[in-house]
């Protein structure tokens, strides 16, 4: 998925293509554009050299991958992490949004420095599995787990690394 970044005088973009044909009109876009669904990002539809783009607002965030290449992520982070994704999912199943198109890859979820709120990325017409996709984030995040968790809990870890196989 390619994905590219733009910055105007006071909002900074991450700009994804739209899988397949979009005319605009399909109920995700209208939900997920007409909307503010707290914990997902919020987005504006395109059209760019006649191809349709979502532009996700990301001022004022980081990435995951970029939050937690230098550091390790403690309990009380992980606890808020998986509560936002709760929330995220909650709100989408209310929007009545399809969970397997939200974006679950460390590229694609945002953390809010303000709010202190992280927020997916929802990519109408996505053909994704969201259990692979959320599987696939919990190694990545078991990999930069704290230490001192891990040493506390090693048959949680453990367990969870058996079940993964």
């Amino acid at each position: 998925m390619d994905v590219s970044y733009r910055r105007d005088k006071d909002h900074n973009y991450m700009i994804l293509d739209a899988p397949g044909e979009l005319t605009g009109e399909e109920y995700q876009v209208r939900m997920l554009v007409g909307n503010h669904i707290p914990h997902l990002l919020k987005c504006n539809r395109r059209m760019m050299d006649g191809k349709a783009v979502f532009f996700y607002e990301v001022t004022g965030m980081q990435p995951m991958f970029r939050v937690f290449e230098k550091r390790q992520i403690n309990q009380e982070e992980m606890v808020e992490l998986l509560q936002d994704i709760k929330e995220a999912l909650e709100n989408t199943q209310r929007y009545l949004l399809d969970g397997n198109q939200l974006l679950f890859e460390p590229e694609f979820l945002f953390f809010h420095t303000q709010t202190r709120e992280w927020n997916l990325c929802y990519l109408p017409t996505y053909d994704g599995n969201m259990t692979e996709s959320f599987r696939k984030l919990s190694e990545y995040l078991l990999k930069r787990l704290d230490t001192k968790y891990t040493a506390k809990h090693p048959k949680k870890i453990i367990g969870y690394r058996k079940c993964c196989r």
